[in-house]
């Protein structure tokens, strides 16, 4: 594989999961990617194979699904400092 075309692919999940870690679930910059990650055929446009991947998609996919707190509150409670203890 060209080094160049592997570089890029590792910037481009770098930016990617680097937004979902820094803006708000919320956010428009994230919607796109959010809405991708309800539905397990994100994992057939990754830019990297791995083993596991298609049963982490579907695993995410069900999380969606099944989601008990609202995304924005459980965002909140992993990522700011507005956490009791």
């Amino acid at each position: 594989m060209d080094t160049t075309w592997r570089l890029q692919r590792i910037a481009f999940t770098g930016r990617l999961l680097g937004a979902l870690f820094y803006y708000p679930p919320d956010d428009e910059r994230t919607a796109p990617v959010i809405a991708a990650f309800h539905s397990p055929h994100w994992a057939e446009e990754w830019p990297f194979t791995a083993p596991g991947l298609d049963a982490l998609a579907n695993r995410l996919a069900a999380a969606f699904n099944e989601e008990k707190a609202p995304l924005r509150e459980t965002w909140q409670r992993l990522f700011t400092a507005d956490q009791q203890q």
